[in-house]
């Protein structure tokens, strides 16, 4: 609380106290009710500065979060990228290997992603765009494929979903998916939906996908691993502190 409101309480005391001992007319009774009304006001004031002195805290620690987050996202990119580079340089360069009769490059991604589907026993559901949706073990894939392309994205949306309001979750989140995208080889990201009132996250992950990469059906699900960890740690943290909100609620 600050000095001079702790000055104004003691100064008011006073007051209130003189006009207790002695024998009071109606003015004093007036006055008695302003101060205690003052002190009433003053209370509120200090218990308004103070939650506005805690809420400031609590956006900055937010945007430092933020921040370092950005900066761990740009580095897993980058990371990302070179153990692409790496793993293509390592595959064989034979420049006719892709061309078909009329020399032109035939890379049916979409077609490989679809087959290779099939022999892990999922059911692929071509969508309207791009995007190829199956269900693994539980979760919802849409992996993003384009003929021509030897790469794919592939994508674990939407399966955790909290309040924007809520800044306790929020720090939690920003905590874990940092944590996260150090420790996994791939991307832990939240988008927010003002109309839903709701933050959702979402797991992505680029990597290289060509017929020369051997057991395909045992390679892709190698790579969906690291995103059932990532989400399973970021979801525990985020649990630990919705339990310790509904606790503290009772």
């Amino acid at each position: 609380m600050p000095a001079s409101i702790e000055m104004s309480f003691v100064f008011i005391i006073f007051a209130a106290e003189k006009i207790l001992t002695t024998k009071k007319t109606t003015m004093e009774i007036v006055l008695l009710i302003l101060l205690i009304a003052i002190i009433v006001m003053l209370a509120l004031i200090a218990k308004s500065i103070g939650n506005q002195m805690r809420a400031n805290k609590q956006q900055m620690a937010l945007k430092a979060e933020q921040k370092a987050a950005e900066e761990s996202e740009r580095a897993r990119k980058a990371q990302e990228q070179a153990q692409q580079e790496a793993l293509k340089a390592q595959l064989p360069t034979d420049g006719n290997a892709d061309k078909g009769e009329q020399g032109e490059e035939q890379v049916a991604t979409r077609q490989l992603v679809i087959d290779t589907l099939s022999k892990m026993n999922c059911t692929p559901r071509v969508q309207e765009n791009t995007g190829i949706a199956f269900n693994f073990q539980g979760g919802n894939f849409v992996i993003d494929a384009e003929d021509g392309c030897k790469f794919i994205i592939v994508y674990y949306p939407f399966w955790y979903t909290f309040r924007p309001d809520d800044i306790e979750m929020m720090a939690a989140c920003q905590k874990a998916v940092s944590r996260a995208n150090h420790k996994y080889n791939c991307t832990t990201l939240y988008s927010i939906y003002k109309d839903e009132n709701a933050v959702a996250l979402h797991t992505k992950r680029q990597m290289l996908f060509i017929k020369e990469i051997p057991a395909l059906e045992q390679y892709l699900p190698s790579m969906l691993t690291d995103f059932f960890r990532s989400a399973h740690e970021v979801a525990a943290e985020m649990d630990k502190v919705k339990e310790l909100e509904e606790t503290g609620s009772h």
